[in-house]
């Protein structure tokens, strides 16, 4: 997106900042979220629609219900309140309308994830899995429960359990590495 980073006020306000040409405020109002890609800044609002700048919208903007969003240069996703995902695109990636029961969406290069409430991920096409329960598998692999979380997470409840944070009721982990976590 031409170097910009964009940021959402607490008055739902959107906010473009460019490194040469300043701060300023976008069109966009009761926006809770927002997502950029190459040209395309997509805004989830308030009241569960999605406002698309830049690039075609494919009909995003007639989506309602809409509690989160990833966008990708070529597509927009969007996750319903009801667990079920739409997909605004040239019409690849129509599969992801079957998917139900899902709490968390993810767009990259060309693929769309699925994360549902057990920690199965559906469709991580470049790690070669369709659905794949990380949690089931390390169990399987170790033979006792086990539980996965993103680096970040993990590392925080390591020096919570047996590092820097041990002992302490609150704990704060900053993680540096393609980005801060």
């Amino acid at each position: 997106t031409d170097s910009s980073t964009y940021a959402v006020t607490k008055e739902g306000r959107v906010l473009r900042t460019h490194p040469e040409k300043g701060t300023v405020q976008m069109y966009m109002l009761a926006v809770i979220a927002v997502e950029a890609a190459y040209s395309r800044v997509v805004a989830l609002k308030s009241d569960g629609k999605v406002e698309v700048h830049g690039g075609t919208d494919y009909g995003a903007d007639k989506w309602s219900d809409i509690v989160d969003i990833a966008v990708n240069g070529s597509f927009i996703v969007g996750l319903k309140a009801d667990g079920t995902v739409v997909v605004a695109s040239d019409g690849t990636h129509s599969a992801v309308s079957q998917w139900t029961n899902i709490i968390d969406i993810a767009a990259g290069c060309n693929h769309i994830y699925g994360m549902k409430a057990d920690g199965t991920v559906v469709k991580a096409v470049n790690l070669g899995w369709g659905i794949f329960n990380p949690n089931e598998e390390l169990s399987q692999l170790v033979g006792v429960p086990a539980k996965t979380g993103n680096d970040a997470n993990v590392a925080a409840l390591g020096e919570m359990w047996k590092g820097g944070g041990q002992g302490y009721q609150d704990m704060v982990a900053v993680t540096l590495g393609t980005g801060v976590g």
